[in-house]
């Protein structure tokens, strides 16, 4: 009987341990999604951003003649 608790116990903290690595493992991928949502939106903002200077520049250089 003390064989199995024991047994029982080891396969607990395994279980434990491999949950414990499961959250490390989701709030690293957590953490890697939000900067890859933080990249492209910079990136699209960016490219809002010259898209209007583009605009600006053609326009000027349509009205300045």
């Amino acid at each position: 009987m003390s064989e199995a608790k024991a047994k029982l116990e080891r396969l607990e903290d395994k279980l434990a341990e491999i949950n414990s690595q499961k959250d490390e493992a989701t709030a690293a991928i957590d953490k890697a999604k939000h900067l890859a949502h933080i990249q492209k939106e910079s990136t699209s903002v960016e490219v809002f951003r010259l898209k209007g200077k583009h605009s600006a520049l053609v326009f000027a250089a349509i009205t300045s003649d």
